[in-house]
């Protein structure tokens, strides 16, 4: 319901009316603000809890033109973390901030700081109290939000945001703001925005893996070959969180620079949409 809703939006527009000078991480910093006001994709107001009752948001944006990034980590009153990391894209040296520092920054740029109690909606809480020990039956185990945009020259871009795992221990950072694992963009090959169980992830760096084998040709192989590294792996029984030995992969690909031979491929699956 959240895709049938976010495609309805209107497209990203210029704010002087112009179409389409915005670089993607624009578009999709404009975008992604647009669906973190929607109660469909729950990763700023109203993501899950952490075991402390807190929300705790990461998110990266990645220009696939540099191979820059912006990533932030275990912000807990910013309801729009994608907004913040373009911020670290675009006005500092680094790639990732975090903590206190990242406050400090945020103040530093006027960007909205809201009071933690905020981010905290009556469905999250509900949730957190039903499940206060992570359970495999639990029916919003993770929420995340990402993105991926192409501009008229090639340039891609993604951005990925995130309130981790339901119950995750406070200072819990998964896989979202983690370059090659939460995304990964470059503009010879294409954009990637993940999301599942992030150390699942973090262990074979996803999103660049994904790209790899786009970049060798092999995207039909890379959805069969993914899931199965994945489940041969780091299939664990003891894992806290659903494991993955019913997992599937989706896959949505492009190629911007082979404007003639595009190649496009759909595969929609659950819990892992890439």
């Amino acid at each position: 319901r959240g895709c049938a809703v976010a495609v309805e939006l209107p497209p990203v527009r210029d704010p002087l009316g112009c179409w389409p000078p915005l670089f993607p991480q624009t578009i999709l910093r404009l975008r992604m603000f647009d669906l973190l006001q929607m109660e469909w994709f729950p990763a700023g107001h109203g993501a899950v809890l952490n075991a402390d009752g807190y929300v705790e948001l990461d998110a990266i944006v990645m220009n696939g033109k540099s191979l820059a990034a912006g990533a932030v980590s275990c912000i807990r009153n910013i309801s729009n973390p994608v907004t913040f990391a373009c911020s670290v894209l675009e006005k500092t040296p680094h790639m990732m901030i975090t903590g206190r520092g990242a406050n400090q920054f945020a103040e530093k740029l006027n960007i909205p700081q809201v009071a933690v109690e905020e981010l905290v909606t009556d469905r999250a809480k509900a949730e957190w109290e039903q499940y206060r020990a992570p359970s495999q039956d639990c029916p919003w185990v993770h929420d995340t939000v990402g993105a991926v945009a192409i501009d008229c020259q090639g340039n891609v871009a993604c951005a990925t945001s995130t309130g981790g795992i339901s119950n995750k221990m406070a200072g819990r950072v998964g896989d979202t703001p983690i370059i090659g694992s939460g995304g990964y963009a470059d503009n010879l090959v294409g954009a990637v925005s993940a999301t599942g169980h992030g150390e699942s992830i973090m262990k074979v760096t996803l999103a660049r893996l994904i790209l790899f084998h786009m970049e060798q040709g092999k995207t039909t192989l890379t959805v069969m070959y993914v899931p199965a590294l994945l489940k041969r792996h780091l299939y664990n029984t003891t894992m806290p969180w659903p494991t993955i030995h019913t997992l599937l992969c989706g896959l949505e690909t492009f190629n911007p620079v082979r404007k003639t031979d595009r190649h496009h491929m759909k595969y929609i699956t659950n819990p892992l949409l890439l």
